[in-house]
C-alpha cells in the first residue's frame, strides 16, 4: 500500500465500466503499489452486510475524481468502499466502524452516486497452487473455486497426476540405456501395470560409485522416469508399488531381463516430487522447479522474501527486531540500575570505614592521654615525713 499521493500526480478518469482496468492505469501513472479491485454493489450509499449504516469520510480537497476517490480508499486500511458523486464532485469513503452517515452528497433529494465495494479477498492463481484458474472470493461459502490445469487435481490443484521415479542400475552404461530407451520404458510399464504410452524417461545420467568392500569403482546409471496417471487413486497405486522397494526392484530387474537386456542389476528405486507453492514455498511464493531433490527455488510474494522458502513475513522480522531492541534496551537499563546500586553501596561502605577509622584513632588518643595522666598521679611521691622518708616506704618497713 502506498503512503502518499504525489502532488503532481494526474490520473485519467475512466468510466465505471473500465474500473477493472485500474491496475494498468496505476502502473502507467505516478501512484505506486497494487490497487484493490472493486465490485459495483448498487446505487446509493454503501451499507454494511446487514443494511446498516457505516461511518463515512468526505474528501473535500482539490483534484477530486472517480479514480482519485478509488486511490484514497486504497490508502485507507479501514475503507470498505467508496461512492463518488459526479454532480458535486464529492468523494465519500465508507469505513468499518458503524456510526453516522454523512448526507452532504445529496443534491436536491437525488443521489447521484453508486457504491463500489473494496475486494480484499478475491481469489487469485496463488489460491490454486499457481496451477489453475481461481474464481469467487475467500469469504464465499466454500471459499475459492479452482479450475485446475491439465495434469493437476484437488480443491487447490495441489495434486499433480504424475509420479516421478529415480531408478539406479548397474551392469550397463548411459549410452546403452539411451540406445535401448524403449525397452527400459516397456519394462517399468509392465512392472507398474500401466500403459507404456504413459511412461516418459526424463533423463539418463551416470556416475562412478566406489564399492569399498570390493575395492573397485563401478558405473551406476540413473534413470529418471515420469508416469502419467488419470486419477488420485491410480497415482496412489503406483506410489504404493514403488515404495515396496525390495519387491519392486526384483520385479523390475526381471522385466528388464525379459526385454532382452542381461547383466543389469537394479540397485535402488525412489520417488521424488516437483516443487510446489503449497509444499515448498510456504504458500507465499511461486515456483517452476520440477525437481525437489536438490532443493526448491521460490519466487516469494511481496513481503515474504525474508527466507528462501517464503516462510517468514517481513513484518515478523520487523517485530522481532523491535522486540530484540526493546529487550536489549531493558537489559541495558537493568545493568545501569545494578551499576547504580553497586556505586551507592560502595560509597556507603567507604563512608562506614572512614567513620570507624576516625573513631578508632581519635578515641584512642584521648584514652592514652587519660591513662598517662593517671599514671603520673599514681606515681607522684607522697609528702615526705619529718624523717625524710615516704609514707609508703615506711609502711613496707
Amino acid at each position: 500500500m502506498v503512503s502518499c499521493i504525489p502532488p503532481t500526480c494526474s490520473l485519467p478518469e475512466p468510466a465505471a465500466t473500465t474500473l477493472s482496468n485500474l491496475q494498468s492505469i496505476y502502473a502507467g501513472s505516478c501512484v505506486q503499489g497494487t490497487p484493490s479491485e472493486y465490485e459495483h454493489i448498487g446505487d446509493g450509499r454503501c451499507k454494511d452486510a446487514n443494511g446498516g449504516s457505516l461511518d463515512s469520510e468526505v474528501q473535500v480537497d482539490e483534484n477530486q475524481g472517480f479514480v482519485m476517490c478509488n486511490v484514497k480508499c486504497n490508502l485507507n486500511s479501514n475503507c470498505l468502499g467508496f461512492t463518488f458523486n459526479a454532480q458535486v464532485q464529492v468523494c465519500t469513503l465508507w469505513l468499518e466502524a458503524p456510526g453516522s452517515v454523512d448526507t452532504s452528497v445529496n443534491t436536491g433529494g437525488v443521489i447521484y452516486q453508486t457504491c463500489w465495494e473494496k475486494i480484499t479477498d478475491k481469489c487469485v492463481a496463488s489460491d490454486c497452487n499457481d496451477k489453475g484458474t481461481a474464481s469467487g472470493r475467500g469469504s464465499d461459502e466454500g471459499g475459492c473455486q479452482c479450475t485446475c490445469q491439465s495434469g493437476f487435481t484437488g480443491d487447490s490443484c495441489e495434486t499433480e497426476l504424475k509420479v516421478k521415479t529415480e531408478v539406479g542400475i548397474r551392469g550397463t552404461t548411459k549410452a546403452d540405456v539411451e540406445a535401448n530407451e524403449q525397452k527400459y520404458k516397456d519394462a517399468i510399464a509392465v512392472s507398474l501395470g500401466v500403459s507404456n504410452s504413459t511412461v516418459t524417461i526424463i533423463s539418463v545420467t551416470e556416475r562412478q560409485v566406489d564399492v569399498r568392500r570390493r575395492r573397485l569403482v563401478v558405473t551406476e546409471v540413473i534413470i529418471d522416469y515420469e508416469v502419467e496417471v488419470n486419477s488420485v487413486q491410480e497415482k496412489n497405486d503406483v506410489v504404493t508399488a514403488i515404495e515396496d522397494e525390495s519387491t519392486f526392484k526384483q520385479t523390475l530387474q526381471e522385466d528388464i531381463s525379459d526385454e532382452g537386456i542381461t547383466g543389469v542389476t537394479v540397485e535402488y528405486i525412489t520417488k521424488y516430487d516437483p516443487c510446489s507453492r503449497i509444499t515448498d514455498c510456504s504458500s507465499h511464493g511461486s515456483t517452476t522447479d520440477a525437481d525437489s531433490r536438490d532443493g526448491c527455488m521460490c519466487t516469494c510474494d511481496v513481503g515474504w522474501d525474508v527466507e528462501p522458502d517464503c516462510s517468514v513475513a517481513a513484518t515478523d522480522t520487523t517485530t522481532s527486531t523491535t522486540e530484540e531492541a526493546d529487550a536489549s534496551k531493558s537489559d541495558e537499563d537493568d545493568e545501569d540500575i545494578m551499576v547504580g546500586f553497586l556505586i551507592a553501596g560502595g560509597m556507603v561502605l567507604v563512608g562506614f570505614c572512614l567513620c570507624v577509622f576516625f573513631l578508632f584513632f581519635w578515641g584512642g588518643s584521648d584514652d592514652e592521654e587519660k591513662g598517662s595522666k593517671q599514671d603520673v598521679e599514681m606515681t607522684t611521691p607522697t609528702t615526705p615525713d619529718e624523717g625524710g622518708g615516704n609514707i609508703d616506704e615506711m609502711a613496707v618497713e
